[in-house]
């Protein structure tokens, strides 16, 4: 709480001035003028003058003494509030600071971005690739949120005839019905069938969020297959990541 200091002034019944220094504050301010009044009221009057006639008329100044006595508490009031304020506003923080929080949730999230096919081109079950089979490679690009571990597995494809811990895939022909067996790795020497079971798919964690990693698959068709001929043979092979 904030005490101002206030000078009241009043003026006796035996005419002396009192000058009186009180602390002033909004719960102080009747306590104050109470202690004023009851000094001045406390003092012995002065004894008549005998053979002095006593004027009837009042000096214009002590005519309003009791006006002026009723003012003065509320003006002094006021002039210790303006004090205050002032005091108040020369302490203020210049400039004023304040603050507020920023926050945000990274979704953890995988897709398949890109695919590129395994296209064996042409195969020559009597000739060529009768001793030796057909290789060629393909992709799958997976983006996920950095630090994400993921698994990618490749389901049998439509013509599949094994299970996902034993994939046993073949393309199709369109018109003959006739089946091409292939298989699916997942490394370069052929060795890991690349299948949707948790013991033969393929684990990676991402390295960065804007960016893809990409996962070679690599086919083969098996050398000397009894298979007649045709232009058309086709599978379709689904990709299903879990992280």
């Amino acid at each position: 709480m904030a005490i101002a200091f206030v000078t009241m002034v009043m003026k006796t019944r035996s005419g002396v001035t009192d000058r009186t220094s009180v602390p002033y504050s909004a719960s102080t301010a009747p306590i104050a003028a109470a202690s004023v009044r009851a000094r001045s009221r406390s003092e012995p009057r002065p004894p008549p003058l005998r053979g002095v006639r006593r004027s009837r008329r009042r000096h214009p100044f002590l005519s309003g003494e009791r006006s002026m006595r009723k003012v003065s508490l509320p003006l002094a009031a006021a002039i210790a509030s303006i004090g205050l304020f002032a005091a108040g506003a020369a302490t203020a923080a210049n400039p004023a600071t304040g603050s507020f929080n920023v926050t945000a949730n990274v979704q953890g999230s995988c897709r398949v971005s890109a695919t590129s096919d395994i296209a064996f081109g042409t195969y020559d079950p009597a000739d060529v690739n009768a001793t030796t089979p057909l290789d060629q490679t393909g992709s799958v690009s997976v983006r996920c949120v950095k630090g994400i571990a993921a698994n990618v597995a490749l389901d049998q494809g439509q013509n599949g005839a094994g299970t996902c811990a034993a994939p046993a895939r073949a393309m199709k022909e369109a018109t003959s019905s006739e089946l091409l067996a292939y298989e699916i790795y997942s490394d370069s020497g052929r060795s890991s069938v690349w299948g949707c079971d948790a013991g033969n798919d393929v684990e990676f964690t991402a390295a960065a969020s804007n960016a893809d990693t990409v996962l070679t698959t690599y086919g083969r068709i098996p050398a000397g297959q009894n298979v007649g001929l045709g232009a058309n043979f086709s599978d379709v092979v689904q990709v299903s990541v879990t992280f």
